[in-house]
């Protein structure tokens, strides 16, 4: 059977054989035992403008037309039918480039297949993609009544992913260079409504040269493949597709990229949602919050890190930046305070903690030593202005808060509290966890009057 559309062969079978063959034309039924199909050979392809060939070959009924006949149609049973050496080719003449697949060596059978409803038959067939790819079609189905029904699984074992590469130039705007691709897909027709499920296996995928294309999704593919790639270069997703065939605009391939795009901007739009997943956690790994003044990592940032680098771990491909925030408002006043500390240890000659100031007499005295220098009076002189006792703890307090306020605290000073934030981090995780620096980058800490967080903020790059 030739296609007068482009004169290409579109259904051939070598041999048709057929056995036990039953009319009864009293009851209206036909029945058949078997039906053999040596090297059967079917095209479908779908055209620049989507529509198929086999569409092209359903001429519409006029609507003045009447059916030939009123009478029921004849009931149809076929026992089973077997295909050997059969091949399924599909091609899409819709992309650039073209995409052409051969399902060869196709062999099986159908079994109990009718037109009577709530009836399906058995489908069991193996073959082929491109010679050494195995693929196996299993399920039910009945095609031949007035509102069909599909329940069918497929699997495809270690297809080159190279073959993929007009879809992927497509819709992905990149050529692929390396990869297999193994597929479970189970779909189910009812009526006109389609869904899938579709398990997906991919094997070392690498992406090739950047394709110019109109309906690519902007995606940044290289992290998202990155994020999806174990330590073993094998990404693995499932991907749900539902439809309605009586839609005008219904299409299988896009259904399926647009599931397939969402899935990969979800991964690059909150990658941290997916690493906490990865290690066990429901919780983001995108921040470190620090105490005020702290450069230093709690044990609970320790524990988070933690599992983040096992999370990296899992995902060889992925490198991070580490950047370090501060609160400006917050955490100045916090630096001023521990400088005068500084301060006031060089005059006592050991460590100071003002909050021990009421319990030491030696630091009291190089807090009014510190007082005298910065201010040319001494503390009488102050708790004289501000009427309070030369040795009340308030009047000390106050010239803690008088001394704070001179130290000056630049915004170079709060920048490197903000990097020790950050190198602190990444020497965690390379010290401690054993990630390999290299896939570690500490960005520079630009420190704003408009920061409120103290915190170190981590991001993704493949």
């Amino acid at each position: 059977m030739l296609d007068r559309a482009d004169n290409q062969r579109l259904l051939q079978i070598e041999q048709l054989q057929l056995s036990g063959l039953h009319y009864d034309g009293i009851s209206q039924q036909v029945k058949i035992d078997d039906i053999l199909l040596r090297k059967p050979f079917a095209r479908i392809e779908i055209n620049e403008d989507r529509v198929t060939n086999v569409q092209q070959l359903l001429l519409p009924q006029p609507a003045t037309a009447k059916p030939a006949s009123s009478g029921p149609a004849p009931r149809v049973s076929i026992a089973q039918v077997r295909t050997e050496q059969g091949n399924l080719r599909f091609a899409d003449r819709s992309l650039s480039p073209e995409f052409v697949v051969d399902i060869a060596a196709l062999s099986g059978q159908s079994r109990h297949i009718s037109n009577i409803p709530g009836q399906r038959s058995e489908l069991a067939f193996n073959g082929k993609v491109d010679r050494y790819a195995p693929v196996t079609i299993r399920g039910g189905t009945n095609l031949l009544i007035e509102q069909p029904v599909l329940d069918v699984a497929v699997t495809f074992n270690n297809l080159e992913l190279t073959t993929f590469t007009p879809y992927s130039s497509t819709y992905a705007g990149y050529a692929i260079d390396k990869g297999q691709l193994s597929m479970k897909l189970n779909y189910q027709l009812q009526g006109n409504r389609l869904e899938g499920d579709n398990d997906i296996t991919i094997k070392k995928l690498q992406l090739g040269e950047k394709v110019k294309s109109e309906q690519a999704k902007d995606l940044p593919l290289g992290l998202a493949v990155a994020l999806l790639s174990d330590a073993n270069g094998v990404i693995q997703m499932n991907l749900k597709v539902k439809g309605n065939l009586d839609q005008p605009d219904f299409s299988l391939g896009n259904i399926f990229w647009d599931v397939l795009g969402n899935t990969l901007r979800k991964a690059v739009t909150s990658p941290f949602s997916l690493l906490a997943s990865l290690a066990g956690g429901s919780e983001d790994l995108d921040e470190l919050p620090f105490l005020p003044g702290e450069p230093d990592l709690t044990p609970t940032q320790q524990e988070k890190l933690a599992k983040l680098a096992q999370a990296l771990k899992d995902r060889p491909k992925l490198s991070m930046n580490i950047r370090g925030k501060v609160n400006f408002n917050e955490e100045r006043p916090i630096l001023q305070r521990q400088k005068l500390e500084r301060a006031l240890a060089k005059i006592t000659g050991g460590p100071v903690d003002l909050e021990l100031l009421e319990q030491d007499p030696t630091m009291q005295s190089a807090l009014a030593q510190a007082y005298e220098a910065r201010f040319n009076e001494d503390l009488g002189d102050l708790a004289d202005r501000l009427k309070l006792d030369e040795e009340s703890p308030a009047l000390r307090a106050q010239a803690v808060l008088l001394l704070r306020d001179q130290q000056l605290i630049t915004a170079k000073s709060l920048r490197n509290l903000a990097m020790r934030r950050a190198q602190n981090t990444k020497e965690f995780l390379v010290d401690r966890q054993g990630i390999a620096p290299e896939r570690l980058f500490v960005l520079d800490s630009q420190v704003k009057e408009a920061d409120k967080e103290a915190k170190v903020v981590l991001t993704l790059d493949d």
